[in-house]
């Protein structure tokens, strides 16, 4: 917990510019680049009413080639939504 010294610090600075100062650089510590990804598979729906099973099975391929992606990049997935 890289962050416990920093707000220690900041919380008990006797400066007031100190106390900016510091403010500052635990804001920045804590910036993180952020990404939204909305993905479709085109004819999903219609794969599922002709074949559910491959249907599923290209949907999870899809999640799993994402899985790997994103946690190579040293992302994090916060929630699936629809079919997923």
């Amino acid at each position: 917990m890289p962050f416990r010294g920093a707000l220690f610090l900041l919380l008990n600075s006797a400066s007031s510019a100190g106390l900016i100062s510091l403010s500052l650089l635990f804001l920045q510590l804590m910036r993180q680049l952020a990404a939204i990804l909305f993905a479709d598979m085109t004819g999903y729906t219609a794969l599922m009413q002709e074949n559910e099973q491959l249907a599923r099975a290209k949907r999870k391929r899809l999640k799993d080639v994402l899985d790997v992606v994103i946690e190579k990049h040293h992302g994090k997935t916060i929630q699936y939504y629809g079919d997923g």
